[in-house]
């Protein structure tokens, strides 16, 4: 898919069923079916990535993320910096809220 390949068309009634219904385009596998996320720790956090940016860069929708090593860095520093935020705020669960 290019620009002048559009996956949907936003002007019709329900573009998500379009999307869906189309066999040639883009295809969202299920991330228990891609190759190099079955046994991966954070496979439902990425889901796979973006199926569309996958096919651009391998040809294929049923591999992994091409970020996948990105998603491996960033996902245990998010929870961690998290986790951290929750416990600066565990006696107060307002600001925590609000922050």
């Amino acid at each position: 898919m290019q620009i002048r390949q559009p996956v949907t068309d936003i002007r019709v009634d329900d573009p998500l069923a379009v999307l869906r219904a189309d066999q040639t385009g883009v295809q969202n596998i299920s991330i228990e079916e891609k190759e190099g996320c079955k046994t991966c720790e954070w496979k439902y956090w990425c889901a796979g990535g973006c199926p569309l940016e996958t096919y651009r860069v391998t040809g294929r929708y049923d591999v992994k993320s091409p970020n996948c090593n990105i998603y491996k860095a960033l996902f245990p520093e998010a929870l961690r910096l998290e986790g951290l935020r929750l416990l600066k705020y565990a006696d107060d669960p307002e600001v925590a809220m609000k922050i």
